[in-house]
């Protein structure tokens, strides 16, 4: 196995800066359906933008963009 997939490989990273951790936006596309609301759901402290095709995205960090 890798030593990048071993146990425990994922202490040994390196911590992110602080300017990764930062709010960004992100385009989301498929945003109504079941994977995209369990995304919408992680991006909550980030600004998304929702490409739909049917009814708008209703989240406090989403824009709905019909598409």
């Amino acid at each position: 196995m890798p030593p990048n997939q071993q146990d425990g490989a994922l202490a040994d990273r390196p911590k992110a800066s602080q300017s990764s951790l930062a709010p960004k936006t992100v385009f989301l596309t498929g945003a109504s359906g079941v994977l995209g609301q369990a995304l919408l759901r992680r991006l909550r402290e980030h600004t998304v933008i929702c490409l739909v095709h049917r009814k708008p995205v209703e989240a406090p960090n989403a824009v709905s963009l019909s598409g």
